[in-house]
């Protein structure tokens, strides 16, 4: 680890419990459950940004209705020696 920061939280009395159930059964300290809690976060977050971006840029440039054609005649093409039985 580069660096780190000790920091203090509080969790309500069942979020701990849970905490505690995971760290023990998974032979884990407290520190490395909530460090791999907020990663998991932090990753979600990132993934549902990068979403909010595609979906905004798809709107400001959906595609046509030609490009749509041409998609599924590819896609057939490319398909149509597949054994689907």
């Amino acid at each position: 680890m580069a660096g780190s920061t000790k920091i203090a939280i509080t969790l309500p009395d069942d979020v701990y419990d849970e905490v505690e159930k995971l760290r023990l059964a998974n032979h884990e300290s407290r520190s490395a459950v909530i460090q791999r809690a907020v990663r998991i976060l932090l990753r979600h977050n990132e993934r549902h940004a990068r979403v909010r971006e595609y979906v905004a840029a798809y709107k400001c440039s959906p595609e046509s209705q030609d490009e749509v054609r041409q998609a599924t005649a590819l896609a057939k093409s490319g398909l149509s020696h597949v054994d689907w039985e």
